[in-house]
């Protein structure tokens, strides 16, 4: 209780969590702070794997209420941005290894994981433009908005190439050069740089005969059918992120889903 009351006591003299300007953390209470433990999170001031201060401290700290801390925690807990285990604490989980396993389905034939299985990324180019009728549908964005368009291709042991073309907004990713090769792990790069997340995906996967193009790249004959998986990534809000249309000769890897 001494340590407590010291903790309260050394909190009275900083300023309380005000009602910031930026609208990023406009709400309730406990949403400004489940925000700026988000931030301090995504921006790795809280790194993976980190044990987080008491529940008290943090309340003490910012001079709210504990259920307020409780509550935001609690936002945090459902995004899947922390682990809170009875007698242990909170700590900050991994959000990129979870994430390269959670949403990875494409397999081998043995039944390995692909992402322990590509053996080279290959940047085929980038492209600017306005968003086409279909990138506006799938990123829900206004009208007359840019887009970067993304070429790569997937090399897997046994000479296996995987087609892939990445569209995400360009205001998502204003930094990025489009005239050198982006970084190869784009989950990584909207959470290192740009403090955002992938929550959620959705795919839609149909065969397709492959184009001539599609099937120089892939390295199988035109009209053969091939895989073609459509991935809309979301943020925590429900905002896309990223659209990424994937091509896949199918008698060599395959899309698994298990259901729960």
């Amino acid at each position: 209780m001494r340590e407590m009351r010291d903790q309260y006591e050394a909190a009275a003299q900083r300023p309380a969590l005000q009602q910031p300007a930026n609208d990023i953390f406009a709400g309730p209470l406990y949403a400004q702070v489940q925000e700026r433990f988000r931030q301090r999170i995504l921006s790795g001031e809280w790194s993976p794997g980190r044990l987080l201060p008491a529940e008290t401290e943090l309340a003490a700290s910012l001079r709210v209420s504990l259920g307020t801390v409780r509550k935001a925690l609690d936002g945090l807990q459902a995004e899947g941005l922390i682990e809170r285990h009875r007698g242990r604490g909170t700590v900050v989980r991994d959000q990129i290894a979870e994430l390269r396993l959670r949403f990875d389905r494409l397999r081998s034939p043995a039944g390995a994981l692909s992402a322990t299985l590509v053996s080279e990324v290959r940047w085929l180019g980038t492209d600017r433009g306005l968003a086409t009728e279909e990138e506006h549908k799938r990123l829900a964005l206004p009208t007359d908005n840019y887009v970067l368009r993304i070429f790569r291709l997937l090399r897997f042991p046994g000479d296996i190439h995987v087609f892939e073309r990445l569209v995400c907004a360009a205001a998502l990713l204003p930094d990025l050069v489009y005239e050198r090769p982006p970084p190869s792990d784009l989950t990584a790069l909207l959470k290192q740089n740009y403090e955002e997340l992938i929550h959620t995906c959705n795919d839609e996967v149909r065969a397709v005969p492959a184009s001539t193009d599609i099937a120089a790249h892939i390295r199988t004959s035109p009209g053969t059918p091939v895989l073609q998986v459509d991935r809309v990534a979301r943020n925590a809000r429900g905002t896309p992120l990223a659209w990424s249309r994937t091509h896949l000769p199918t008698a060599d890897v395959a899309y698994v889903n298990a259901i729960e």
